[in-house]
């Protein structure tokens, strides 16, 4: 069997063929016993997902997609867990409801379900009994009373505490989506710049060398703009290129482009310390966006139906979980800052007990846990020998007219830190 995890795949059909992703497992460097938890994991998909499932999702957004054509041993050992974190929530009250999500063509719901699957497997793991989407009596704001269905309920076994769940995710901002689409437009322009204008090749840079251009960007900017700006600009690169010389344009309070010539870089390094242009080859300006007032307004909106608190029953006790991993919310923003202003919306709501905000990302640190405290809140660090980590921040209300007992705040905290 060949090393190469791909040699199977040899048409665009093959990408979309179950049968091919079972045969690269054998070209994957894994363990025969993480070979079988792989098999177990793909056959498992498939059988809720069904045969044409990787056709209808091939060219959409859904995130199942790369999950599947990553072929990295570790993310095929998660793949894996996911589907024994499924098997075991099986016997669960309503868990069609979550397989129905999880096996759903549609990415939003795709993501949705993969959120309280992870939180439900917390949970389950510290011994609560999982159900999915249980009906409930919530009175909204103009006090009519709605049937609403939350995520999860659990219930503690030894205590019989019910806590009702509602699991989200804090996605972009408008200002961080527009900032990031003006960094990449500007960022292709550059590479383009980079290739297109290049010296004659020779025998000791077969490529040619390429002039270097250095971009700062002051605010996001539109099509139209972006779309003149690569004119010009493209102009300015064959200029300096002939030339033989730096150059330089100015839109003020827009961007400010210097390129300098292939055998004389350092004219444009000079250029960029002038613009106080820290982070070459493209530097945008701080994005100036709120994301905790996004995240109260997330879950305590008075004028949004679809706010959290809307969903959990009047009493409670209730929980709101938001992955902040779209956001980085948890790495843009301070955290007692974070902390503060959740703190503050969350005693004015005492049907909620706990707000706890997720986030996950890859790191070379060793395999451990950092738990620390700010006040009655809880942060925690978990680090994995695989190299994920794991970050929460769980912020308890002190106000909630439900309190949990002390063995469901223990396995709570647990759960999650």
């Amino acid at each position: 069997m060949s090393d190469n995890p791909f040699e199977m795949f040899n048409s665009a059909d093959d990408y979309v063929t179950w049968d091919r992703y079972h045969e690269q497992i054998e070209s994957i460097n894994l363990s025969e016993p993480d070979r079988e938890r792989v098999r177990g994991g793909l056959s498992y998909f498939r059988s809720i997902m069904g045969e044409d499932f990787l056709k209808r999702i091939a060219h959409t957004q859904h995130s199942f997609f790369p999950m599947l054509t990553n072929a990295a041993p570790r993310e095929r050992i998660f793949l894996a867990e996911r589907a024994e974190h499924l098997r075991e929530l099986e016997t669960a009250s309503n868990f069609d409801s979550l397989k129905a999500r999880i096996a759903s063509a549609h990415p939003d719901e795709f993501a949705e379900g993969i959120s309280v699957l992870s939180v439900a497997h917390k949970l389950h793991s510290r011994g609560f009994s999982i159900s999915f989407e249980p009906k409930v009596a919530v009175t909204q704001k103009d006090g009519t009373v709605r049937q609403k269905r939350p995520d999860i309920k659990c219930i503690n076994q030894i205590t019989l505490d019910e806590i009702y769940i509602e699991v989200s995710q804090l996605l972009v901002g408008d200002a961080q989506r527009k900032s990031r689409r003006t960094f990449q437009a500007l960022f292709n322009i550059w590479d383009n710049l980079t290739w297109k204008y290049r010296n004659q090749a020779d025998t000791d840079d077969p490529l040619g060398k390429g002039i270097l251009p250095n971009i700062k960007f002051y605010r996001a900017m539109t099509d139209e703009e972006l779309e003149t700006f690569a004119k010009s600009v493209d102009y300015l690169g064959k200029f300096v290129l002939d030339t033989d010389a730096f150059a330089a344009l100015t839109v003020k309070d827009v961007i400010s482009i210097g390129i300098a010539p292939p055998f004389n870089h350092e004219a444009v390094n000079e250029w960029a310390k002038e613009q106080g242009l820290n982070h070459p080859p493209v530097e945008g300006p701080p994005i100036q966006t709120d994301e905790v007032d996004r995240a109260i307004r997330k879950i305590f909106a008075d004028d949004d139906k679809t706010a959290k608190k809307w969903q959990l029953p009047d009493k409670g006790p209730g929980i709101v979980v938001l992955n902040t991993n779209k956001n980085l919310l948890l790495f843009t923003h301070d955290i007692r800052y974070i902390i503060g202003g959740l703190e503050e919306a969350l005693a004015q709501e005492p049907k909620l007990n706990y707000i706890i905000l997720t986030l996950q990302f890859d790191s070379l640190e060793e395999a451990g846990t950092v738990l620390s405290q700010v006040g009655d809140h809880r942060i925690a660090r978990h680090s994995h020998a695989d190299g994920r980590q794991g970050f929460a921040v769980l912020i308890r209300n002190g106000q909630c007219k439900t309190s949990l007992t002390a063995d469901s705040d223990e396995k709570i905290g647990c759960a999650f830190g």
